[in-house]
């Protein structure tokens, strides 16, 4: 969560930019990218508020979609769709 008058400049865990990191990752092989992979992303760590979102691939390459969750305070929701072939579905964060 932010709360720059209390010293809280960035926030500790980014569920919104864990699903793009993790089409990232698997176009490029740095994660497993077969239907129902799954890993963790470690974020918040250095500035002590370790969190870990989970990441669950849904489809090959996450064409059914990615699910991102994880224990942390909630700021907002979003459906992110990407323009692509007919039948892709959308991305999840």
């Amino acid at each position: 969560m932010f709360g720059p008058q209390l010293g809280v400049a960035e926030d500790s865990a980014t569920g919104s930019a864990t699903g793009p990191l993790a089409l990232f990752m698997m176009k490029y092989g740095l994660a497993q990218s077969g239907d129902g992979a799954r890993f963790v992303s470690e974020q918040g760590t250095q500035m002590g508020r370790q969190s870990f979102l989970h990441v669950h691939v849904h489809g090959e390459r996450g064409a059914g979609g990615i699910e991102v969750g994880g224990h942390v305070a909630e700021l907002a929701k979003a459906v992110m769709r990407i323009p692509g072939p007919v039948g892709r579905k959308r991305v999840r964060t």
